[in-house]
């Protein structure tokens, strides 16, 4: 994750003074997001089922399948075949179990394979699980619950992860006479986030007919000051303010919809998808708070906010020299929040191309030196990347790129972008650099971003070349030998392992973390199935004497795991994957944690989901 700290902060409060609103994205629900609670229940009633099919592939694009049933609850997206989970995947698993793990799902992954595996899940059809729910282990057993509450669990997780337009989708699928009061808000909230404001007061005005929720009164408030009908929504800001309805972001937002200039809350982390609305519609400065907080769909909305032109307002007179300045300010305040919320999932890369580009440096009093550019140095990202675009010789583009990929490497996300950011943001101009024996050299580090990216085919021409090239030059095996581990770790891999392949990568690491990235390649071959030798472990690890390192996850998490991969329960083995990988994902979770989630998705037949995670790990902590 990218390292906050002061000065990251003021930066990023002085864009917004400059700055008018306007955003896409969204938040789960119209409440603030709460700390998930810890899992009190372990699974029970495991009944081993059969390994779900293993998808040849997996593409970041949502394939339509076929609906598992025609009931609501079995409404899904994906199928089989792209990645989704079998109709199966809550076989053996208790409700209330599932119920819990649910909310569980972390909103903040910084993670590709995470989100990927989420977003699977999700959108999955498959048959809700049966049996009682209980609440709690000395209580009775009360009949069955109308399984109604799985889809709105999976379409209010989705939403709350910031992948609101897949929610919609999966909503269309559910027909009229069988939308809940709950579905029909979450709808509602889809809407409001990417920017459907005219079908979601459709919405608002039919639920108003038969609901006296204030949530949809704070709509209707909305949609009248959007069109014009200021004296309607004054009323309705009366009502709501004598009422004294708790929501301090919406009255200031209120205001300032209606052009004053309110004190803003304090203590506001995360905005709702109706603030999200309100925000398009607004202008002002945004309280610090709010740009601490994590929120994805937040961060998304913020990230997407148009920057001012400084010299839009010619009553302005601002010196020139301080209007530049303060605009320096706001791109790079603008940069960290966009990287932010790539990294989040909920941001266009594209955004944040556009805004490397955005960065002058011919107005810059002490622009930075790509000799001396440091993780932490938003303007030297910047600047790499302008001077990656312009190079127009194959050479020098690359030399530019790996610098910018040794920082990320080497850095790990700490103060800067990880590699699956920037391997994003430079996918474009590594795919018009064409693989070839004088670039040999670039191999490495074109195949690790490319691959982060999840550009696997345009990675493996990189691979092939160095792996073609090693039997004829000693430089190009250097490379293949270092890219060992990686490609022992890909998803669908064709090598197979051997010890000398092991010995000769781990000879390539030379450097003071040598040991650590050893010991992280060991745990995540041994988690994906690879056939390791104690001798092997003694070789790379040193002495085979016990650790005192111990879970960093909770006993419920870590012991579920090991039982839903005895009891082959498929859906619950993702979901308490994702619930123990948090918003540290593979890459900076703990080693005995991402090797217990990797072993456990294996064990289930979701092979490949364990190696994009397995892969994502090896490339974050600079395998």
């Amino acid at each position: 994750m990218i390292a906050s700290n002061k000065d990251a902060l003021r930066l990023i409060a002085a864009v917004f003074v400059l700055s008018l609103f306007a955003a896409p994205a969204g938040f789960a629900q119209d409440a603030q997001p709460s700390a998930a609670a810890p899992v009190s229940i372990l699974p029970q009633n495991l009944t081993p089922t059969s390994a779900p099919e293993e998808p040849a592939a997996e593409s970041d694009a949502i394939a339509v399948g076929e609906l598992a049933a025609p009931a609501p609850e079995r409404a899904g997206l994906v199928d089989v075949s792209k990645g989704g989970f079998p109709a199966t995947l809550w076989s053996g698993t208790d409700p209330e179990t599932l119920k819990q793990l649910l909310p569980q799902v972390p909103h903040h992954m910084a993670s590709r394979a995470q989100r990927k595996i989420a977003e699977n899940l999700l959108l999955s059809p498959g048959t809700p699980p049966s049996g009682p729910v209980m609440a709690n282990a000395s209580e009775a057993a009360v009949p069955p619950v109308a399984a109604s509450w799985l889809l709105e669990a999976r379409v209010q997780a989705l939403g709350a992860i910031g992948d609101w337009s897949d929610a919609l989708a999966l909503l269309e699928l559910v027909p009229a006479d069988q939308m809940t009061d709950a579905l029909s808000r979450l709808r509602t909230n889809g809407q409001f986030v990417t920017d459907k404001v005219s079908a979601a007061c459709g919405d608002v005005q039919a639920a108003l007919k038969t609901s006296t929720d204030t949530y949809w009164q704070k709509a209707q408030v909305f949609c009248q000051l959007v069109a014009d009908q200021a004296s309607a929504a004054s009323i309705g800001l009366g009502v709501l303010r004598e009422e004294k309805i708790d929501d301090p972001a919406f009255f200031w937002l209120a205001d300032m919809m209606q052009g004053n200039k309110p004190i803003a809350p304090q203590n506001l982390t995360a905005l709702t998808p109706l603030h999200i609305a309100m925000l398009r519609n607004a202008s002002g400065a945004l309280p610090e708070s709010l740009l601490k907080g994590n929120d994805p769909t937040t961060l998304g909305a913020l990230a997407a906010i148009p920057l001012a032109d400084p010299d839009a307002n010619p009553a302005d007179k601002t010196p020139v020299a301080e209007k530049r300045a303060r605009q320096r300010i706001a791109v790079e305040a603008r940069i960290m929040l966009a990287e932010r919320a790539v990294a989040a999932g909920t941001l266009k890369v594209e955004v944040l191309r556009s805004l490397y580009r955005q960065w002058d440096a011919k107005i810059d009093p002490n622009p930075p030196s790509i000799a001396k550019i440091t993780a932490e140095d938003v303007r030297g990202r910047a600047l790499l990347f302008q001077s990656a675009q312009v190079q127009t010789v194959p050479t020098a583009r690359a030399e530019v790129i790996t610098r910018a990929i040794a920082l990320a490497r080497a850095d790990r996300g700490e103060h800067g972008p990880d590699l699956t950011v920037v391997g994003q943001v430079y996918a474009p101009l590594l795919a018009e650099v064409e693989p070839a024996a004088d670039l040999v050299w670039f191999a490495g580090d074109a195949a690790r971003a490319l691959l982060a990216a999840g550009e696997e085919e345009k990675a493996k021409m990189w691979l092939d070349l160095a792996r073609n090239m090693a039997r004829s030059s000693s430089d190009a095996a250097l490379v293949a030998d270092g890219l060992w581990s990686v490609e022992q770790l890909m998803p669908g891999t064709t090598h197979r392992f051997s010890s000398r392949g092991l010995q000769a990568w781990a000879a390539t690491l030379t450097d003071e973390s040598a040991a650590d990235r050893r010991a992280n390649a060991v745990n995540l071959l041994v988690a994906v199935g690879e056939h390791l030798t104690t001798a092997d472990l003694q070789s790379l690890t040193g002495n085979l004497s016990a650790s005192e390192a111990a879970p960093t996850i909770s006993p419920a998490v870590w012991n579920g795991l090991a039982i839903t991969a005895r009891g082959k329960n498929v859906g619950q083995a993702a979901l308490l994957s994702l619930v123990a990988l948090g918003e540290d994902g593979p890459g900076r979770a703990s080693f005995a944690t991402v090797q217990r989630v990797i072993e456990t998705l294996v064990a289930v037949g979701r092979e490949y989901d364990a190696r994009a995670l397995a892969l994502e790990a090896a490339l974050v902590q600079g395998l």
